[in-house]
């Protein structure tokens, strides 16, 4: 399997970003360079030109937090609906 200084230098030539590929490089490391079905990465580069593929899909996001920010108040509660959705459903 390839070193994190092979995945870089591959994703810059490819286009993608070092903190997406550094990112991947370490989840193929966690799981044991397995894919979603557990079948073994042969073909490390074309699995990354894939996620580079996705990644520009997604609007090639920045960074990591790719998150919506916090409600005001907290958010929901535990059940997932608040006291006016309730309200709602018994139509008061």
């Amino acid at each position: 399997m390839p070193s994190l200084q092979e995945v870089l230098a591959y994703a810059e030539r490819a286009g993608l970003a070092p903190w997406r590929a550094t990112d991947w490089f370490h989840e193929m490391e966690g799981c044991g360079w397995l894919d979603y079905k557990h079948r073994p990465i042969v073909k490390w580069r074309s699995v990354l030109d894939r996620l580079r593929v996705k990644w520009e899909a997604d609007g090639r996001p920045c960074n990591r937090q790719h998150r919506l920010p916090p409600r005001p108040g907290g958010g929901r509660p535990a059940g997932g609906r608040d006291r006016e959705d309730r309200q709602e459903r018994k139509g008061a």
